[in-house]
């Protein structure tokens, strides 16, 4: 992780200069973040079998419907706070829908890229992070 760190602090700048060279500008932070996020799944892919990524995602994403009842209802209270935020925006803004539809067009265009980080996000955290813990406070154990 360290290294991760290390490499994306020195190739953030470049990656940088090679955006805005291309025309594109994004803030600083951002293109750290991703860089970093780069650098980080390099190593993983680098040191996959030393770290025996392939068993800790089978394990991770064994039982995919094991917790249906809990991601329905995380689902549901998100559509509930999307809605209230919809119609305090609607409230703010001139009282009717026209600010906000623009805004359901944007949400959708990022919904296959939204799927995509959640499913990242849950195979690193639930698979990789989680059971590496517990491979490491099980042999603590024994």
């Amino acid at each position: 992780m360290i290294a991760g760190l290390i490499a994306a602090a020195i190739l953030s700048p470049f990656v940088a200069w090679g955006l805005a060279a291309a025309g594109w500008h994004f803030p600083f932070p951002r293109i750290f973040d991703r860089t970093m996020m780069a650098t980080l799944l390099i190593a993983l892919l680098l040191l996959a079998r030393r770290l025996d990524l392939g068993g800790l995602l089978r394990e991770g994403f064994a039982r995919p419907l094991a917790h249906r009842r809990e991601f329905a209802l995380g689902l549901a209270l998100s559509l509930v706070v999307i809605a209230i935020l919809f119609a305090l925006a609607t409230v703010a803004g001139c009282g009717h829908l026209r600010p906000v539809l623009p805004l359901i067009g944007r949400a959708l265009k990022y919904t296959a890229a939204t799927i995509l980080i959640g499913v990242i996000e849950e195979a690193f955290f639930r698979a990789f992070l989680l059971a590496g813990i517990r491979s490491i406070t099980d042999g603590a154990r024994r």
